[in-house]
């Protein structure tokens, strides 16, 4: 809307959030989780095109994708999703001996269960992942994975260039016992190793990369928030 009428909705689902334009303001990328058998399934990445049109979904990953961001050309979109390996396989497939898991629970960490979220994955981690949005044109795609390990990321912001991907994670095992950190980290938008852009006393919140070479965030501690600068990629 442009201030001079009434809000229209756009879409028709239930639980539609998160609304980004693309770069070019051709098409809007938005969250949905879908329901089935009266359940909110994982929520997937769906696309609407400005200029007419169905709402279409660019994702299908097996654990959904998260929070999202375009990149600068318009062509590739940065997702958070949990979906691991296994996720991957299909679930109808026979079990080996070796992969068959017990029912049995065995709690090794202090903090081990969420309130309506259940019992907690130590070995599971939200990773950074992209997704490209033409070759999604045909069908919804898992996307490539871009992150690995056992800790996790969020906070996918593109370089100017759309040549690197930023992101802030706590790589420290059970954080819990800690105060509140996370660093600053890069990973090339095509694949490859991560790089450590800057480390600061408490959190990183917003990230906000110059056409320079610099990144500016604000930063949470015990003593307060704050602005920063780092050298980025």
């Amino acid at each position: 809307m442009d201030g001079s009428g009434s809000p229209r909705p756009l879409t028709s689902g239930t639980r539609d959030t998160v609304p980004r334009w693309s770069p070019d303001g051709r098409q809007i990328a938005f969250l949905r989780a879908p329901m089935k058998d009266g359940r909110p399934q994982p929520g997937q990445i769906f696309l609407l095109d400005m200029s007419g049109g169905e709402t279409r979904p660019l994702t299908d990953a097996p654990r959904g994708a998260g929070a999202f961001a375009w990149s600068p050309d318009g062509k590739t979109i940065a997702f958070t999703s949990s979906t691991g390996p296994k996720d991957e396989l299909p679930k109808d497939r026979p079990k080996k001996d070796d992969e068959r898991t017990s029912d049995v629970r065995v709690i090794t960490r202090a903090t081990y269960r969420s309130n309506g979220g259940g019992y907690g994955d130590p070995a599971r981690h939200t990773h950074i992942w992209t997704i490209d949005v033409a070759g999604a044109a045909a069908a919804p795609a898992r996307g490539r994975q871009l992150t690995f390990g056992g800790f996790d990321e969020q906070g996918a912001v593109w370089s100017p260039d759309g040549k690197w991907i930023y992101f802030t994670s706590n790589r420290v095992e059970e954080p819990y016992y800690h105060p509140q950190d996370s660093d600053l980290y890069a990973v090339p938008a095509t694949g490859g190793d991560i790089i450590k852009i800057a480390s600061i006393d408490g959190g990183i919140g917003a990230v906000s990369p110059s056409r320079s070479s610099s990144a500016a965030t604000s930063t949470r501690s015990a003593s307060g928030s704050r602005a920063a600068a780092a050298e980025a990629c």
